[in-house]
């Protein structure tokens, strides 16, 4: 089955078209990613603008167009934290002006299907790993072992947006308000008490821990704390312009929120007590295709059982 899935995240759009199947799994045929701060004023007013909303509709038009390209046979849409934040009326509104279902996903299917999909893309790990997906809204922690039961789960309202507006409107910010973002982002961590205790290793789901193992020029996929210790406080001191220098590929519309979701990773690392992770290349979008993969196969199960 041909599929289209699109995160529709606080900050960033994200589609990814790949054929799934019960032998071969995933296989991603295209991966694009647009942003469009759906979550722009979304903490402080709890409703989409007419401007964001724009956007919105200007990334699912394209697309729509895309996937039809790519004659895809299903499409699945969802929103995350800012779609959560403002859910009243959000999918009725998606779908006068695009004529395209929108989900809402709930905290917990994010953080279930944001782990389910970072570790397809990690072969070696045995036992129970914790996934790390830090978005613009919210930041996900997931506890359990691959290939088989979540044991524990949290999703915080800890986003680099959502700091941003609230503690980091100047770039670079004053050590007052880097202290106020960083008392913030361990009151809310403080909440997940099984993080520390779980002693398991930790996977990076985000683009942020892609763009920092980038920057940190690793061969490998793994990210030190030393790396994110470094980064933080380099990027904590810089401009909007200089930040998008470093890659601007990767950051531009990334540039003002960038270094708080770096100071989010920076935070969970330690609250959880490890000095390093590994970087998956896999995150949300490719939990939502294998979701999909899994109906198709519960579907046939079902077929069988039927005709005998």
């Amino acid at each position: 089955m041909r599929i289209a899935c699109a995160d529709i995240g606080t900050n960033s759009a994200r589609l990814l078209i790949a054929d799934v199947g019960e032998s071969f799994g995933l296989n991603e045929l295209a991966h694009i990613h647009r942003t469009i701060r759906l979550g722009e004023g979304v903490d402080a007013h709890g409703a989409i603008s007419d401007a964001a909303m724009d956007r919105l509709v200007q990334a699912l038009s394209e697309f729509s167009k895309l996937a039809d390209n790519y004659g895809v046979s299903r499409t699945v849409i969802a929103g995350t934290s800012a779609s959560r934040d403002a859910r009243k009326d959000l999918a009725k509104s998606v779908h006068a002006r695009t004529g395209l279902h929108y989900e809402i996903l709930s905290g917990t299917d994010e953080a279930d299907w944001s782990f389910r999909g970072a570790l397809s893309a990690i072969s070696d790990l045995e036992e129970c790993a914790i996934t790390c997906d830090i978005g613009g809204g919210s930041t996900e922690f997931t506890l359990g072992q691959p290939g088989k039961r979540i044991l524990s789960r949290c999703s915080l309202d800890v986003g680099s947006v959502r700091i941003v507006e609230r503690f980091l409107k100047n770039q670079p910010p004053s050590r007052q308000d880097i202290e106020r973002a960083r008392d913030f982002v361990r009151q809310e961590l403080a909440a997940c008490d099984w993080l520390n205790a779980s002693k398991a290793p930790l996977v990076g789901a985000s683009d942020t821990h892609r763009i920092l193992l980038r920057l940190s020029g690793r061969s490998s996929q793994v990210l030190t704390r030393h790396d994110v210790d470094t980064w933080m406080d380099r990027l904590l001191g810089m401009t909007r312009k200089e930040v998008k220098l470093l890659d601007r590929s990767q950051l531009t519309g990334r540039d003002d929120i960038f270094p708080a979701a770096v100071l989010i990773c920076r935070e969970s690392m330690v609250h959880i007590g490890c000095d390093a992770l590994t970087v998956s290349e896999r995150g949300l979008v490719h939990g939502l295709a294998l979701r999909e993969l899994s109906r198709l196969k519960e579907s046939r199960v079902c077929m069988t059982n039927l005709r005998s």
